[in-house]
């Protein structure tokens, strides 16, 4: 399940960020269908990037509660912390 999260994880970052690049290659702006299109679309397939990689880290913390890894566990958690911080501590 992990190995499939992390390709699905690597396919839409390398798809979003295509289709991203190909917008600002072609240089259109906000009328454009180009534009209008590409641009939610790549920030779409980012944006499920994002939540695929949730997915893979609570696949990865269920499986080392299991295995009751306590280290592995505080390591998940603090990394989930640490990311999270950033976000609901801004002013």
């Amino acid at each position: 399940m992990e190995r499939l999260l992390y390709r699905l994880v690597f396919g839409c970052a390398v798809a979003g960020l295509g289709i991203l690049l190909v917008v600002m290659v072609s240089g259109k702006a906000w009328p454009d269908p180009i534009y209008a299109i590409g641009a939610p679309l790549g920030m779409g397939f980012i944006a499920l990037c994002l939540v695929f990689l949730a997915a893979r880290w609570a696949v990865r913390f269920w499986g080392a509660v299991r295995a009751r890894q306590l280290w592995q566990i505080a390591a998940l958690v603090l990394a989930a912390v640490v990311c999270l911080a950033g976000f609901f501590l801004r002013r």
